[in-house]
């Protein structure tokens, strides 16, 4: 979740009804974003770091709040306007993987190890 002006409208309806939630959402995205960076030393779009950050984001929101919210959210912010439909297509597979994960793993480091496992294993989308 980036700043407010970029979210789109669905994104701000969820921020002015959720605060604490999006609060905990963007601390997510951080820490994915931070990991990312320590793993791969970038963190990219479209390639093997774009589908480990949507993993671990969705991972950590699963594990935070909830699966049905890190679904929920992860894709309403995939409706952004100019988002391609293979783009969309391969965020929202990473993120529902993420999600399961972060539904099913005993700690915030193991979704890393997991995400990061299941990109290995080819189980995680990128161009």
């Amino acid at each position: 979740m980036t700043s407010y002006s970029r979210l789109n409208e669905e994104e701000k309806k969820y921020v002015l009804m959720n605060p604490v939630r999006s609060f905990v959402i963007k601390e997510c995205q951080d820490d994915a974003e931070r990991e990312t960076e320590q793993r791969f030393g970038y963190n990219g779009r479209n390639d093997e770091t774009d589908a480990f950050r949507h993993c671990m984001w969705s991972g950590l929101i699963s594990k935070r709040i909830s699966h049905s919210e890190a679904i929920k959210f992860t894709t309403m912010h995939e409706m952004q306007d100019g988002n391609d439909f293979a783009e969309k297509s391969m965020d929202l597979h990473n993120n529902k993987v993420g999600a399961e994960i972060g539904q099913n793993v005993g700690s915030e480091r193991s979704i890393a190890d997991e995400c990061y496992k299941a990109l290995q294993q080819g189980k995680l989308k990128f161009y």
